[in-house]
């Protein structure tokens, strides 16, 4: 039988609070970034016209603050300033990213007083936007709070939006009878299969075990589709030392057609994936363009 990798407590919100920091919310010291003052200025000039890009990377400044290429402070760490500049961007409920912020600032009280509900509110607003960030947020704070059917199905539909992690957590939850679920195997390899198909990278490393020495009934055993896995680890530099030892026992049993075919079947893996992943960014950035000219459309003349 199968025994999943341990899911550390709250990885959900680890991931989550990664991706809030490229949405703007930061933690560390003040000061953080580094620019120029000219580009701090355009930046400002741009965000009083009602810019949303440019809001929003203002309120990331003022996340932050900001120190010029000397070591100037320009923009001290301003969190109310901060959130004044997400609202504004969110404005219209059209911006994502700035419901996401916004959401983060009212949930950790970042310049304004702690409100769950607003929180949530505005993770909601976000998620309706299919923002990827929203639904693995909402699906932590649902698990949180007992609601574990509806996370359950908030970290589906952020699989759906093409994230491995999500479809990881789901393996891991059906392999472990997590959050009071029964085991299902069965279910917990088919996500792990879509969990390493978008690139998961402790999913591959699952996978490559799985073919390695096979799951009665559910996974047949291949050697060459193993080495298969552990070649595609090898070749983004994710090859740990003890998968590294298995996958060289592996390859010392293997007849050199064997090798070459396991070879040729991860770089054809490999270029899959990257076109499947470029699509994807391709597609988001344009959403996000067509997002912000929407907004811009809206605002009233004269703005």
């Amino acid at each position: 039988m199968l025994t999943a990798p341990r899911m550390l407590p709250r990885t959900i919100l680890a991931l989550v609070l990664s991706l809030a920091c490229s949405a703007g919310i930061h933690a560390g010291d003040a000061g953080g970034s580094v620019i120029s003052i000219e580009a701090v200025n355009e930046l400002r000039a741009a965000a009083t016209t009602g810019d949303p890009a440019a809001m929003l990377r203002v309120a990331q400044l003022y996340e932050q603050g900001v120190r010029a290429m000397d070591g100037t402070l320009i923009i001290p760490r301003n969190h109310g300033e901060a959130f004044k500049l997400y609202v504004a961007a969110a404005a219209g409920d059209i911006i994502p990213e700035a419901l996401f912020a916004v959401g983060v600032c009212y949930e950790l009280g970042l310049g304004v007083a702690p409100d769950p509900a607003k929180a949530m509110e505005n993770y909601q607003k976000a998620g309706r936007l299919r923002y990827l960030p929203a639904y693995l947020k909402i699906a932590e704070l649902l698990i949180d709070r007992q609601d574990v059917d509806r996370g359950l199905e908030f970290l589906e539909a952020a699989f759906r939006e093409g994230n491995g992690d999500a479809a990881y957590q789901l393996a891991l939850v059906h392999f472990q009878g997590r959050f009071g679920k029964s085991v299902d195997q069965a279910r917990g390899v088919q996500w792990l299969s879509e969990a390493a198909a978008r690139g998961q990278l402790a999913a591959i490393q699952a996978m490559a075990e799985l073919r390695l020495n096979g799951v009665d009934g559910l996974v047949e055993k291949d050697i060459t589709e193993a080495m298969k896995w552990y070649l595609i680890m090898a070749k983004v530099g994710q090859l740990s030392q003890d998968a590294a030892q298995k996958a060289q026992a592996l390859q010392n049993g293997m007849t050199q057609a064997e090798t070459a075919a396991a070879n040729d079947n991860a770089v054809k893996w490999l270029r899959e994936l990257e076109a499947v992943q470029t699509a994807a960014r391709d597609a988001a950035q344009k959403a996000a363009e067509q997002r912000f000219a929407a907004f811009k459309a809206a605002r009233p003349t004269g703005r």
